[in-house]
C-alpha cells in the first residue's frame, strides 16, 4: 500500500572499544615567568603514585603553595598552577586567595582548557593590585562535568584582582573555576558516563561526564544524584536518590583491586524495584571510570551488589551489517568463493532500494525507495507487510529505532522530523524542530537507547552535527526534540555520523581539496581516524562490537577495513549499516 504523511503536529560500561586506531598522546612543556608572565603549561611539581587516594589509578600531583614576597603575577601564576591539585579542596590554590574569596571560591564551577603557550598575566601599570590573564581557550567543563569543544580557539580575557595580606599579595577577586593547559587537562581529567534510565525504564543512557582522575568516582556519583546533561534533562529519568549528589560516599580499594563503594542510606531505603533500577544505575557508572578491579557497592552496612538487573539494555550498535543490493538488501558477509549473497529482509527482495536500516529490538527494517522520496517500512523476517510512503520530496536516508518506529526528514526545508509508525499512517508524527529552522536534514541516526539523535544538517553550504535527545512519553511515542548539542569534528564538511558504540560515533566527511576523512569521535572529545577512505566515499558504517568498518560509492564498490587498510569486496552493495 501507499500513503501519504500527515499534516505536520507540534511537538512541544563499559564495553572495550576496539577503536580503530589509536592517536598519540601530547606532552607537557613548562613555561617561566617574566614580566608579562606566562601562564604554566604544566606545573613545578612532581608526580608521585596515587596510594591511599580513592582511584588508584589516577595520577598524583603536589602544587605548591605561595612563596613568600612574590609579586601579583607570580602569585596569579602560582594559582593557576595550584588548579591542578584537588586535594583537601584544592586547599593549595586556596592559599593564594584572601580569606573572604577563599571561602567563595568554587573550583568545580567549571574548568577552561586552553591552548599551550598562549597563557599570559599581564600586570596594569597604574594599579599594581590588578592583573589581566589572557587564554586561548579550546573547550570548557561545566559544573556538571559536561565539556563543551569550541567551534574555534577564542581568547579570553579575565581581570584579577589583589590586595595585601600581612604583606603578602593575596587575589580577592578570582577566576571563575579553574584554568588547565591542555595537556596538563588530558592527564589529570578523565572522562565516565553517568547511566540515565530511558521513559520505558527499560535501556540505560549514557550521559559523558569529566572529572578530576584523582576523585572521578566521587564525581561521578554526585552527577548520578543531580542533574542530566542539559540536550537529556527532559529525555531520561532516574531512580537514585537525590542524596547521592549531597551526601559522599565512602570508597576504597582493597589489596586485591576491588572497588568497594559505600553509597547513602537512602539508596537502601528505596523500594526494592527502584532500588534495583538505582543499584543498576549506580554501578554502571562507577564502572565506566577507569577501574582495573571489581566493583561492589553497599548501602547502610548491606552488600547491594547483587541487585544489579542485568536485563537493562545498553545502548549498543548492532554487529551484523547489510547494505542495498540491485535488488533487495545484503548481508556485508562474504560466503565461500562464488557463493551467493545472502539476502536479508525478504520483503523487500524485488526492490530496488538505498541506505537500508534495520533494528534487530524492533524486529522492523526500512529503506529509501528508488525515488529517494519514499519510505519502505516492513518487518524485518517476514515476506510481506510493506508500507510505502510517498513524502513527495527528497528525504534522508530513514533510520529505524529501538521502538519499531522510523525516523527520516524531507528536504524540503521544514524545521521538522518524520517519524513513521509501523502501525499505519493514523499514527504517523511530524516533531517540529524550532532549531533546525533555516537548515537542511542531510542525515540523521538514534543510538541503541532510542533517546540520543545524532542530526546532521545543512546551512547555506556548511554542514553542522548535533546531538539531541528523543522527549517521548509513555508509550514511546516522541514529543520534542531537545535543544541540541553542537559536535565539533577535525573536518570541513560531514557526509555521514553514525553511531559506533554507546558514546562514540564513525564519522565520514572531507577537508580541503574534498579529500574524503573517515574517523571514530568519542563524544568525550578523541578523534580516532581510520585509513583514509576511497574517492568517491558516500557512506560509511562502523560497529565497535564487530571491530570492522564499511563503506560505499554509488555504484556498490564496497570496501571494508579492520583498522589498517581499506580491502575492496566481491560483493557489490551500497549504505552499509549495522544492526
Amino acid at each position: 500500500m501507499t500513503d501519504r504523511t500527515p499534516g505536520r503536529t507540534s511537538g512541544t560500561v563499559r564495553p572495550a572499544r576496539r577503536r580503530i586506531l589509536q592517536a598519540g598522546a601530547a606532552a607537557a612543556v613548562a613555561l617561566g615567568a617574566s614580566a608579562c608572565a606566562r601562564i604554566p603549561v604544566s606545573s613545578d611539581i612532581s608526580a608521585t603514585p596515587v596510594g591511599q587516594a580513592q582511584d588508584g589509578s589516577a595520577p598524583y600531583v603536589q602544587p605548591r603553595p605561595p612563596s613568600p614576597g612574590a609579586d601579583p603575577s607570580q602569585i596569579v601564576e602560582g594559582f593557576v598552577r595550584a588548579g591542578v591539585g584537588a586535594d583537601d579542596d584544592y586547599a593549595i590554590a586556596r592559599s593564594y586567595l584572601t580569606a573572604q574569596a577563599r571561602d567563595a571560591w568554587d573550583p568545580r564551577s567549571g574548568v577552561t582548557v586552553y591552548a599551550a603557550d598562549t597563557g599570559t598575566a599581564t600586570p596594569n601599570p597604574g594599579a599594581p593590585g590588578e592583573i589581566t590573564m589572557r587564554v586561548m581557550a579550546l573547550a570548557q567543563v561545566d559544573a556538571l562535568g559536561v565539556r563543551t569543544a569550541l567551534s574555534s580557539p577564542s581568547q579570553r580575557e579575565i581581570d584579577i584582582a589583589l590586595e595585601q595580606v600581612d604583606g603578602q599579595w593575596r587575589i580577592s577577586r578570582p577566576p571563575a573555576g579553574v584554568f588547565l593547559s591542555e595537556p596538563v587537562f588530558e592527564i589529570l581529567f578523565a572522562p565516565g558516563r553517568v547511566y540515565h534510565l530511558d521513559p520505558a525504564l527499560q535501556r540505560l543512557v549514557p550521559d559523558v561526564r569529566w572529572a578530576a582522575a584523582q576523585e572521578q568516582t566521587q564525581a561521578l556519583l554526585r552527577h548520578l544524584g543531580g542533574r542530566p546533561a542539559p540536550f537529556l534533562a527532559d529525555a531520561v529519568r532516574s531512580a537514585v536518590p537525590a542524596q547521592l549528589a549531597t551526601e559522599d560516599s565512602a570508597i576504597r580499594t582493597t589489596g586485591s583491586g576491588e572497588l568497594r563503594v559505600s553509597v547513602p542510606a537512602a539508596v537502601r531505603a528505596l523500594p526494592s524495584e527502584r532500588r534495583r533500577l538505582a543499584v543498576t544505575q549506580i554501578l554502571a557508572t562507577v564502572r565506566s571510570g577507569q577501574l582495573l578491579g571489581e566493583v561492589r557497592i553497599s548501602s547502610d552496612g548491606v552488600d547491594l551488589t547483587h541487585e544489579e538487573d542485568t536485563s537493562l539494555h545498553r545502548p549498543l550498535p548492532g554487529h551484523r551489517a547489510l547494505g542495498a543490493a540491485e535488488q533487495g538488501i545484503v548481508a556485508l558477509a562474504e560466503g565461500a568463493p562464488g557463493a551467493a549473497p545472502v539476502r536479508l529482509i525478504p520483503a523487500l527482495a524485488d526492490r530496488a532500494v538505498s541506505d537500508p536500516s534495520a533494528s534487530a529490538a524492533a524486529g522492523r527494517a526500512a529503506a529509501l525507495g528508488s525515488d529517494a522520496s519514499t519510505v519502505l517500512l516492513c518487518p524485518l523476517e517476514e515476506a510481506d507487510g510493506v508500507r510505502e510512503v510517498a513524502l513527495g520530496a527528497p528525504a534522508a536516508p530513514p533510520r529505524c529505532d529501538a521502538t519499531g518506529r522510523t525516523w527520516t526528514a524531507r528536504h524540503d526545508g521544514a524545521p521538522s522530523l518524520l517519524v513513521l509508525s509501523p502501525h499505519g499512517p493514523e499514527q504517523d508524527q511530524e516533531v517540529e524542530v524550532p532549531w533546525l529552522a533555516g537548515r537542511e536534514v542531510m542525515g540523521l541516526d538514534l543510538s541503541g537507547d532510542a533517546t540520543r539523535l545524532l542530526v546532521i544538517s545543512s546551512r547555506e553550504g556548511v554542514t553542522e552535527l548535533d546531538l539531541c535527545a528523543v522527549v517521548r512519553d509513555e508509550d514511546g511515542a516522541p514529543r520534542a526534540v531537545t535543544e541540541p548539542m553542537p559536535v565539533a569534528l577535525p573536518v570541513d564538511s560531514i557526509i555521514q555520523a553514525t553511531w559506533y558504540d554507546e558514546a562514540s560515533i564513525a564519522v565520514l566527511g572531507t577537508v580541503e581539496d574534498a579529500q574524503g576523512r573517515a574517523l571514530v569521535h568519542d563524544l568525550a572529545g578523541t578523534d580516532d581516524p581510520m585509513p583514509d577512505p576511497p574517492t568517491g566515499t558516500t557512506r560509511l558504517a562502523g560497529s565497535a562490537l564487530s571491530g570492522v568498518a564499511y563503506c560505499s560509492d554509488e555504484s556498490g564498490a564496497l570496501h571494508r577495513s579492520d583498522g589498517t587498510a581499506w580491502t575492496r569486496l566481491v560483493l557489490s552493495a551500497r549504505g552499509p549499516s549495522f544492526y
